[in-house]
């Protein structure tokens, strides 16, 4: 089983109309924060746990769902006004999900699948937080033969 880095763009789109919306009644835009913050929380879980853990930043693809579902309910929901139409129930159904998933993990109810010591393939992505410069020079060359 893979060990996989989750994004906001997974999570919700930063073009999508609902998160900028979100966002301007927040007036911030911290999902990339809330999925961090998701996916830390489900590694302490595995950690405590007692099961080994991959690289940072990482969680078992089987978690990815959980942890989306957990970062965006603290998207929706931290620091907002009660709003049933981004509030949804299906929204708070699945964040329900994901804290009986993150008992589970806590409680050893669910083995989580070890890091593959042979792994040499990354399936990580690396995210760049708005603000921040992106090198782009070494990208001029790209195509050349």
């Amino acid at each position: 089983m893979s060990w996989i880095t989750v994004t906001d763009e997974e999570a919700m789109p930063v073009a999508s109309p609902e998160r900028q919306s979100i966002a301007g009644i927040k007036r911030a835009d911290d999902l990339s924060d809330k999925v961090a913050e998701a996916t830390e929380t489900f590694r302490d879980a595995i950690r405590s746990s007692g099961q080994p853990l991959d690289v940072d930043g990482t969680v078992p693809l089987s978690l990815k769902r959980y942890v989306i579902a957990w970062a965006i309910w603290a998207f929706v929901s931290q620091g907002m006004p009660k709003v049933p139409s981004i509030q949804t129930e299906a929204r708070k159904s699945e964040n329900d999900k994901a804290e009986k998933m993150l008992e589970r993990v806590i409680d050893g109810k669910l083995k989580v699948s070890a890091p593959d010591p042979n792994q040499t393939i990354s399936h990580g992505v690396s995210l760049v937080r708005r603000g921040r410069r992106v090198r782009t020079d070494s990208f001029d060359k790209l195509g050349a033969t």
